[in-house]
């Protein structure tokens, strides 16, 4: 009865690639975010690493999103604000400055 057909594997079988060193380097990227950002904002990098965690947690930052403008509010500055000191964060980060 569809023994051939196994739509579930085992959960431990992807065991062979740990999930730290990915999430560590991650952490790296988004800390160093998060420093580019608190500085071009003027903000902690704690207030700024707070904010931007939920857009972390997504993995992705979409500017029109409630979590997006939720995240602004939180700084104290518009989404547009926001939206442009990722941006710069992420070309300083990838060494286009």
């Amino acid at each position: 009865m569809g023994a051939s057909h196994k739509p579930e594997e085992d959960p431990h079988a992807h065991s062979e690639k740990p999930g730290g060193s990915k999430s560590a380097e991650e952490r790296q990227g988004h800390s160093a975010i998060t420093a580019a950002v608190a500085e071009e904002l003027h903000v902690s990098t704690a207030r700024v690493g707070a904010a931007l965690q939920p857009l972390f947690a997504a993995g992705r930052a979409d500017t029109s999103s409630p979590v997006f403008a939720a995240a602004a509010r939180s700084l104290g500055v518009s989404a547009q604000q926001l939206s442009t000191a990722l941006a710069h964060a992420k070309q300083s980060l990838a060494g286009g400055n």
